[in-house]
């Protein structure tokens, strides 16, 4: 009776040794160098992982666990960072989401010095020598421009004037963008930044 228990007891303590109830690893090794690549057709030098661009697909499957090993051949530091993906079935429920800004862009064609110039709430925008971003980026964009020339709800303009127009929009906030027409032309719009999404 004595071996059948002790018999009984080594195999316990095997079995709960020998079992894992952990989810699977998976091992990867990137050495990160400097390349030529061509995305545009134009040879440029890049980054390179494992001598490749874009870099490796990582297959895997939820709760695996992902160990990476990077190797920087960089001559400066390289940022590596990895996010889960946010589940999106029912996270974005229209109707509920609250506008922190509504804008309307009201636009019109109006004789200015002889010739015709389109208009955004009574701004007809002109280019300024130095490129908008450029000069925002060195921190000279009071120098080259305003912002905010319109206001977000215009009232009636009868004076056109020439400037810059550029809006300020915090990023990742929701903002209601109205568009208005009372000409008897189609206006198209080219809108540009963080995701638009089209409502009628």
């Amino acid at each position: 009776m004595d071996r059948l228990t002790f018999v009984s007891l080594l195999c316990l303590v095997a079995a709960t040794t020998v079992a894992r109830a952990e989810d699977p690893y998976l091992f990867f090794t990137w050495n990160v160098t400097y390349g030529t690549i061509s995305p545009l057709g134009v040879p440029q030098q890049g980054i390179l992982i494992n001598g490749q661009f874009p870099g490796p697909n990582i297959n895997s499957t939820s709760n695996n666990n992902i160990v990476i090993n990077v190797f920087n051949f960089l001559d400066e530091p390289f940022l590596f960072t990895c996010a889960a993906r946010p589940n999106p079935q029912g996270s974005y429920h229209y109707g509920q989401i609250n506008i922190t800004r509504t804008i309307k862009l009201v636009n019109s064609a109006t004789k200015l010095n002889g010739k015709l110039r389109y208009a955004i709430n009574g701004v007809s925008h002109l280019n300024s020598e130095t490129p908008l971003k450029l000069a925002e980026y060195f921190g000279a964009a009071d120098k080259v421009f305003k912002y905010n020339v319109i206001s977000d709800d215009p009232k009636e303009v009868n004076l056109v004037t020439v400037e810059s127009n550029v809006l300020n929009v915090t990023f990742r906030t929701f903002v209601e963008i109205i568009l208005e027409n009372h000409e008897k032309s189609i206006q198209s719009w080219h809108l540009d930044g963080y995701s638009f999404f089209a409502v009628a």
